[in-house]
């Protein structure tokens, strides 16, 4: 599951770090599938971007914005990208004004 996370955010980051040569070609074919399966993963650009990394990836998926993830943000209190990638369904449906639709595009921009 980490893996597919870095693979999620490499659309916004030229560098990913591996540990060895072969979590560098599982790397490659996570982006490669996840590039090549048809699901429509819009990112959109931020309107007011900010210097908190989590809220720039939460308020560029498709219809969640800036207003959804500072909601997020604060219900999760979360403060880089590692804590965003391992929330779960679950932790985003326990948000008072986050529903099953956010939560889904959440969860499928992260994984």
């Amino acid at each position: 599951m980490f893996n597919g996370a870095l693979v999620s955010i490499s659309t916004y980051t030229n560098v990913l770090q591996a540990g060895n040569q072969h979590q560098a070609f599982e790397i490659m074919d996570l982006i490669f599938r996840k590039t090549n399966d048809g699901k429509n993963r819009l990112q959109l650009p931020v309107e007011k971007p900010s210097n908190n990394p989590v809220f720039n990836y939460l308020a560029g998926i498709y219809k969640v914005g800036s207003d959804r993830a500072n909601l997020i943000i604060d219900a999760l209190e979360l403060h880089n990208l590692n804590e965003l990638m391992v929330i779960t369904k679950e932790d985003l449906l326990s948000i008072d004004g986050i529903g099953e639709t956010t939560a889904n595009r959440v969860m499928e921009a992260i994984l």
